[in-house]
């Protein structure tokens, strides 16, 4: 999804869920969002309902908190977001940009090719550094608690990179999907 109709951010700015954000490019969503509608266990009239777990402690710290995320899932803000230094993320996003009309890649395919190239030092440091790479995520996957177990060198460090980079894509673009099916299930609630 590219980005929110208007009369979604209209919902839910007036649900209070979203507001704009003092970074560019970016939204704020609140912590609301985020946090399962409370229950009741003795209410099971509704042969519709669906089990679920809420975590009381995460609710009460998170409902009040506001979190920045990309307005769009395809811009630099969003490459940032997911993983990619500015000069990486813009890099990618005009390589995205200036492609033919009739290539199907998509901006993940772009920042996958972006990881994956045969140019890069098969030193996992300098890769990354070389890549572009957010400097979290470099010290996420270099950490040696994870670094120097079996796991790491079950694969590339080019796999844990991508890996890391498609989920959390694949996170803000579920974000964008649920911020617009909560703006159309208020639309349909009716007025109270």
């Amino acid at each position: 999804m590219e980005d929110l109709t208007s009369e979604a951010k209209q919902a839910l700015c007036e649900a209070n869920l979203v507001r704009p954000s003092k970074q560019p490019s970016k939204r704020s969503v609140s912590g609301q969002l985020f946090t399962p509608p409370p229950s009741s266990s003795s209410d099971r009239s509704d042969t519709s309902y669906t089990t679920s777990i809420s975590f009381h402690a995460y609710n009460r710290l998170g409902i009040d908190r506001w979190f920045d995320f990309p307005t769009s899932c395809k811009s630099v803000a969003a490459l940032e977001h997911i993983g990619f230094t500015t000069s990486s993320a813009q890099a990618i996003l005009e390589r995205y940009q200036s492609r033919p009309d009739d290539n199907p890649d998509t901006l993940l395919d772009y920042a996958c090719g972006h990881i994956k190239r045969p140019d890069l030092p098969s030193d996992p440091p300098q890769m990354m550094i070389l890549v572009g790479i957010w400097p979290g995520i470099h010290d996420a996957i270099l950490n040696p608690e994870f670094f120097h177990k079996e796991i790491f060198w079950s694969q590339s460090v080019e796999l844990w990179v991508e890996d890391t980079i498609r989920i959390n894509l694949l996170t803000l673009e579920k974000l964008n999907t649920d911020l617009e099916e909560h703006a159309i299930s208020s639309d349909d609630e009716p007025a109270t």
